[in-house]
């Protein structure tokens, strides 16, 4: 017959609540956080975006997310690797520099 092995980590080392639940801690759970009311982070971002949805015009959100792909898209392609191995200053250091004059 074979022992069960013994020592942290080893299979059996932990109670019953703590291998449910990865921790002792009654008030925690593998799919919520609590934020002491008992709302999970889940909700709390829901509520953030609904409460969000009425301040943020729409059009100009999508203007934003294409202009932000399209400055994606340029950072990942051979084009900028070339610009910033030759030291030239490419769109998004010029975007950079000016963020952080106005900040």
């Amino acid at each position: 017959m074979t022992e069960e092995p013994t020592g942290k980590g080893a299979y059996g080392d932990l109670s019953e609540e703590e291998a449910s639940t990865g921790s002792a801690s009654k008030s925690w759970t593998k799919k919520t956080a609590d934020f002491g009311d008992g709302t999970s982070k889940k909700d709390l971002d829901q509520r953030i975006v609904e409460e969000m949805r009425g301040q943020v015009n729409p059009e100009a959100l999508n203007a934003i997310k294409k202009e932000y792909k399209k400055l994606k898209k340029y950072s990942k392609s051979n084009l900028f690797t070339i610009q910033k191995l030759s030291g030239k200053k490419t769109i998004i250091d010029k975007l950079v520099d000016e963020y952080e004059k106005n900040k």
